[in-house]
């Protein structure tokens, strides 16, 4: 478990939408460090943590849209190759329903 800051700089991000699941609290002291424990003022600083089940690699994300990506622009060259081939065929129909002669009989 690591906080926001300590997860980027391992090189990881906090997934969307993701909240800490443990908050902390801690005392800060200020002043100067060499100064005596009356110096200075004490509070509270809270702290956030993310598990590791929230994180994930920073490159992960670019990586997981570039192959949606290229999944979704092959999903569309195959609809176009469908689509192309379904007019090919309807025109071949149309040349064969021209073409074809038609007799008509007239009964007198």
């Amino acid at each position: 478990m690591k906080t926001f800051k300590g997860w980027t700089e391992a090189g990881f991000k906090v997934k969307k939408g993701e909240k800490s699941q443990v908050k902390g609290l801690t005392r800060l002291k200020s002043g100067s460090k060499g100064a005596d424990d009356d110096d200075g003022y004490v509070f509270p600083k809270v702290y956030h943590l993310f598990h590791s089940s929230q994180v994930e690699p920073l490159g992960a994300t670019v990586e997981s849209k570039q192959e949606n990506k290229l999944e979704q622009e092959a999903k569309t060259i195959q609809e176009m190759d469908n689509l192309q081939a379904l007019q090919y065929e309807q025109e071949q129909e149309n040349e064969l329903a021209i073409s074809e002669p038609v007799l008509i009989c007239i009964n007198q």
